[in-house]
């Protein structure tokens, strides 16, 4: 407050000027304080809430491509797993068949 005057302001609208008569009541000049200071600590709270969000979001947004990520990658073990399993099937009835050939062979030798 400043003769008489007293100065709102505000950094994202703008500023706001009442003006209060030196013989104006002090009680209607501490209400115009603090409503000037009650819309400051709302803007403040309002932007901070939006960071907050952003914050968030962000979080959430990386922690879904890593778990997107992960899927991907654990697809890709899954594939190899099978084809080494099927690898391992193949080979092992190959083999298989190679010994009983063999074995058969020094059996019946003749035919």
């Amino acid at each position: 407050m400043n003769n008489g005057t007293y100065v709102c302001s505000s950094h994202s609208i703008g500023n706001s000027t009442t003006k209060v008569a030196p013989d104006d009541d002090p009680s209607k000049t501490e209400l115009l304080e603090a409503l000037c200071h009650s819309q400051t600590r709302a803007r403040e709270a309002e932007k901070a809430a939006e960071q907050a969000y952003a914050d968030k979001e962000d979080r959430q947004t990386k922690k879904d491509q890593h778990k997107a990520g992960k899927r991907r990658h654990s697809k890709r073990r899954s594939e190899i797993r099978k084809r080494a399993v099927a690898f391992a099937v193949g080979l092992g009835l190959a083999s298989a068949g190679l010994l009983l050939g063999w074995t058969m062979g020094w059996l019946f030798p003749s035919l």
